[in-house]
């Protein structure tokens, strides 16, 4: 089945994303760790000078939970403010992706057009 982005240039759809894809943006992307690669959400948190960006979970993990300092870390993301989402999660900033570079980010999410 053709996506309604295959009816434009690669080049004219890598712009697209460039131009809209902020900081605050919630992304659904293919994610590589290192047991299992599964598509998951993740909040981009800064595009300059490098892509950074943090993942969200659909629980606060344990090791936060028993360390309320590191609570200031965790975004909570309603529901209710995101359509695609089925229930609050939860975006924890600690441990933060920096290997992603703005080039390949952009060609990623264009190819997804």
């Amino acid at each position: 089945m053709n996506k309604l982005g295959d009816a434009f240039p690669a080049d004219l759809k890598e712009s697209f994303v460039d131009k809209h894809v902020r900081p605050g943006a919630i992304l659904y992307r293919r994610t590589t760790f290192p047991d299992v690669t599964k598509f998951k959400f993740v909040l981009v948190l800064a595009l300059v000078p490098d892509v950074v960006i943090c993942y969200i979970n659909s629980k606060i993990p344990e090791f936060i939970q028993k360390r309320p300092k590191l609570l200031n870390a965790v975004v909570e993301i309603k529901s209710s403010q995101y359509i695609f989402l089925n229930h609050d999660s939860y975006a924890v900033c600690l441990d933060v992706n920096r290997e992603l570079t703005r080039a390949a980010l952009n060609a990623d999410l264009a190819q997804s057009l």
